[in-house]
Order: C-alpha cells, then structure tokens, then sequence
C-alpha cells in the first residue's frame, strides 16, 4: 500500500504525459516541424515509455516474490479476464 501512496499519482502523470507527448508529435508533424525535431519529442516520450515499463516489471516482480504460484495464477487470470 506504501508503493501506491508513493507513485500511483507519478505513474498517472507519466501516462498522462505520454499521451499528451503523442498529441504534440502528431501536430508537429502536421505543421512541418523539422525531422530531427520530432525525433528529439520522441525520445523525451520513449524515455518517459521506459519508466513506466521499468516500475510495472518492479511491481511484477515483487509480486511474484510476495505471492505462492497459486495466488499468482489467480492474480493473472484475473488480469487476463
């Protein structure tokens, strides 16, 4: 519970800004915004991308420290339902 408390509300802005970053790639594009540019935009949310992936797999892998294989199968049966 003390992870959520932490950085549930960072993870929420990470994908808020991924999303936001999406928006902005996709109008830049539109308005002929240089190639190297648009590049430099999508590393930022490739970067961004990464820490989201790295902090789901450190949950993941916590998980299946804490949890028998019976409560981890019931865990992602659930996830995959």
């Amino acid at each position: 519970m003390q992870w959520k408390k932490k950085n549930a509300k960072k993870m929420a802005d990470m994908v808020n800004s991924v999303i936001a970053s999406e928006e902005q790639i996709k109008v830049a594009s539109m308005d002929g915004v240089a190639q190297k540019d648009i590049h430099a935009m999508a590393q930022k949310l490739m970067d961004t991308r990464m820490k989201i992936i790295s902090g789901k797999t450190t949950c993941r892998d916590y998980m299946m420290k804490v949890l028998s294989k019976d409560q981890w199968k019931q865990l992602t049966d659930i996830i995959k339902a």
